[in-house]
């Protein structure tokens, strides 16, 4: 048979008194107890992976694998940039050279299955955390994106996308206003990060919510020339990086659409970028994407969506990737959703919230959708015509894709225009009371 493969809201819930359910069980332990179950029934049932296009070839955790043969090659004396006959598909390392501290550790292919659960358990923890509900409501809605096909591709083959997703996640958790100590905690978590997987180091946005202006300019300066530190360090690393994925469904990146209408080369990068800014650009002049700079909503929730938008922005521009970077949503999600149900929020604000979760739970779910629907109801297809109908599938998903990134860009390029201004405000503010004194 053919088959398509591949900080707690601050808002009232709007619940009056622990009644009837609440009772018995907190949104937050139902969002947990909804989670484990539907990865137990994930886990168990093949036939459902094999209908979603979630395929694990006879063995779990490939990517976690990956990373330990390329550890194990390095003991047996292969070269990290030519195919590792130790893995399974004879991959060769395409990450920093940071991956081969798992030598010290001891740790084997023999291992696989504690490292790969370990890096499983790090993200739920880690995601659970910053998407804690409070109402079933929210709860009901974090459970649809926790179990989202792209998050149980990443699961399924542990991919090391959940250890980035875990340091980030907790550098948001992590981040406080006044203290420096937990300030360096987070830069930590972000340097580990972008020292594994490069992307990261664009997550160093997230300390433009520092306040006041004078310590967001001093945290900043000191965060980007640490992170330009770790860059050199894995600079020549970098290419391993770059590499072609096929045309499929489970896809992530910007050129995609070019690559399908038959358009390559370095014009692609700049004109994903062009589009990308004017449409950024046109949202924050009208006042569309406003409200990270508010400091009514919670810290923790605008630090997670500013870290997973900078993540997705960035990795969206530079290339194609495969479907497991938008496990990077999850955070976004609880910083939205406070935006959408605020009452204190003006009626554009609340809706563009509403229009972008539903965008999140649109490019979460609609590719799993349509290879369940394909591989149950009209496979075996043959291959030529697999292929035109995937390629029809991506031509109508990718308004969804753009339209998303333009809104995460054109908040972040909101927040930027805040900063910037607050900069300038403090910056007079201090000038004058100088000169009148």
């Amino acid at each position: 048979m053919s088959q398509t493969a591949a900080s707690p809201p601050s808002v009232p819930s709007g619940e009056k008194g622990r009644t009837g359910l609440s009772r018995l069980i907190s949104p937050g332990r139902l969002l947990v107890l909804l989670t484990i179950g539907g990865l137990l029934g994930f886990i168990l049932a093949p036939r459902v992976q094999d209908l979603l296009g979630i395929f694990d070839f006879g063995h779990w955790f490939l990517d976690s694998y990956a990373v330990l043969a390329a550890n194990d090659a390095r003991r047996a004396g292969i070269g990290p940039d030519v195919p590792n006959p130790l893995d399974v598909f004879m991959r060769n390392h395409v990450y920093s050279d940071w991956w081969f501290a798992l030598q010290w550790l001891g740790l084997t292919r023999a291992d696989n299955f504690l490292v790969g659960s370990s890096w499983v358990i790090a993200f739920l923890i880690t995601a659970w955390a910053g998407m804690w509900p409070s109402s079933y409501r929210e709860a009901g809605w974090y459970t649809l994106l926790l179990l989202s096909p792209p998050v149980l591709l990443s699961i399924n083959r542990a991919n090391n996308d959940l250890v980035v997703f875990a340091l980030l996640a907790a550098a948001g958790l992590i981040l406080h206003q006044g203290k420096s100590w937990r300030l360096f905690l987070a830069w930590s978590c972000i340097a580990l990060a972008a020292g594994l997987k490069y992307y990261p180091v664009v997550a160093g946005a997230v300390f433009l919510l520092v306040r006041p202006p004078h310590r967001m300019l001093v945290v900043c300066s000191a965060a980007l020339l640490g992170l330009i530190l770790i860059m050199a360090n894995i600079w020549s690393t970098l290419g391993r990086g770059f590499f072609e994925i096929p045309h499929n469904i489970y896809t992530f990146g910007a050129p995609g659409i070019f690559r399908d209408l038959g358009w390559q080369g370095h014009g692609v990068l700049a004109t994903s970028v062009a589009v990308l800014g004017i449409a950024a650009s046109g949202l924050v002049l009208g006042r569309r994407t406003r409200g990270l700079a508010d400091p009514q909503a919670s810290l923790r929730s605008r630090a997670g969506f500013v870290l997973g938008a900078a993540v997705l922005v960035a990795c969206f521009l530079a290339g194609s990737s495969y479907a497991y970077r938008w496990i990077f949503l999850l955070l976004l999600a609880p910083w939205l959703w406070h935006e959408a149900h605020a009452e204190t929020n003006n009626r554009w604000r609340r809706r563009v919230a509403q229009w972008t979760l539903w965008l999140l739970l649109s490019v979460l779910w609609l590719d799993g959708l349509f290879c369940f629907v394909v591989n149950s109801f009209f496979a075996p297809v043959p291959s030529d015509r697999l292929e035109q109908i995937q390629f029809l599938w991506r031509m109508a998903r990718y308004p969804l894709d753009w339209a998303l990134l333009a809104l995460l860009a054109g908040w972040l390029l909101d927040l930027l225009g805040d900063s910037v201004r607050a900069v300038m405000t403090e910056s007079r503010d201090t000038k004058g009371a100088f000169q009148n004194s």
